[in-house]
């Protein structure tokens, strides 16, 4: 994403086939890149996923170049490190201030990997996840700051980039959601929401598993 300043429209990015789904906001210009081409199976399977986002970089460049032609240049731009979107832009808009939303940063033990006894990693599988933080680390030498939701995704950051990242909680607001907007009223059945990291989708079985192991707390629940 990127925008300039309250006195001009903001302008938004994102890939076409994505975009078209969604309609802009008020005062927000909604554009698309076109897809990167996937890596090739002659790459790597350490370092797919980088070159995927090394295309997704490109074709950001490209994108926010036909901005700068019609004399539009960003002032701010804010965009994931961990996507390829970040990764040229600081050399494209070099006096526009850089940040990244610091969500996720894969480690080998105690976050995505090696979390569950039954299903333990490999070392080829350790080395992956190290590969992966690739396109991250790149991204962070050029920033100029970051926002991260909890404390803990920003603990998971290396401390060379902590005191770049200020946690800015994104999830439910305590002030408006309290005890006197809670149901006077029994439920038949309790729901549990479990408010998960990325890995969620990419696990759920694993989770499933879990969650069935043991008995719930309540008479009866959804997860």
């Amino acid at each position: 994403m990127a925008w300039g300043p309250q006195s001009t429209p903001d302008y938004r990015f994102g890939r076409s086939k994505n975009t078209q789904r969604y309609s802009a906001p008020p005062g927000v210009t909604l554009l698309g890149y076109a897809s990167p081409e996937g890596a090739g199976d002659a790459i790597h399977h350490y370092l797919r996923d980088h070159e995927a986002q090394v295309r997704r970089g490109q074709q950001v460049v490209r994108a926010v170049q036909q901005l700068i032609n019609q004399g539009i240049t960003p002032d701010i731009t804010v965009t994931h490190p961990a996507w390829g979107e970040a990764l040229f832009l600081k050399t494209l808009l070099p006096k526009a201030h850089h940040i990244q939303y610091c969500e996720f940063y894969y480690q080998n033990q105690g976050a995505d990997i090696d979390f569950d006894p039954e299903y333990p990693s490999s070392i080829d599988g350790h080395y992956r996840s190290l590969c992966r933080n690739a396109t991250q680390l790149l991204s962070l030498t050029q920033t100029d700051a970051c926002i991260s939701p909890t404390q803990w995704q920003c603990s998971r950051y290396p401390i060379e980039y902590q005191h770049k990242i200020k946690v800015v909680h994104e999830g439910v607001n305590t002030l408006f959601l309290t005890h006197k907007h809670w149901p006077t009223k029994s439920l038949r059945c309790s729901i549990i929401l479990l408010i998960l990291l990325t890995w969620a989708k990419r696990h759920a079985k694993r989770l499933l598993n879990a969650s069935t192991s043991k008995p719930l707390p309540y008479p009866s629940g959804l997860i």
